[in-house]
C-alpha cells in the first residue's frame, strides 16, 4: 500500500507535472512538497485539499468504484460480466 506522499508522487507523475508546477498550481513551496512525497512531513487539511484539487485527485468513491471493476464486482451502466 502506498503512503500518502507516494500517492501525490504517483498521482503528480500520471499527471506529467514536476513538482515546481505543483508548487505553482498550489502556492506550496517546493521543498514542502518535496517534504511531503518524501514521507518526511504530513500536510495540514487545507494544503492536502489543495493537491487534491490541483492533481484531480479520484474522490474514495471513485476509486473503490474502480478497484470494484478491476476486481470484477460490477460491471458499469448494466453491462452483464459474461
Amino acid at each position: 500500500m502506498l503512503n500518502l506522499g507516494n500517492r501525490i508522487k504517483k498521482l503528480r507523475a500520471l499527471r506529467d507535472m514536476n513538482q515546481d508546477q505543483l508548487s505553482l498550481a498550489t502556492g506550496i513551496d517546493r521543498s514542502k512538497i518535496s517534504r511531503i512525497e518524501g514521507g518526511y512531513v504530513t500536510p495540514t487539511e487545507a494544503e492536502l485539499a489543495t493537491i487534491k484539487s490541483a492533481l484531480g485527485w479520484p474522490s474514495e468513491e471513485a476509486i473503490a468504484a474502480a478497484l470494484a471493476l478491476l476486481a470484477g464486482e460490477k460491471q458499469p451502466c448494466g453491462e452483464s460480466a459474461e
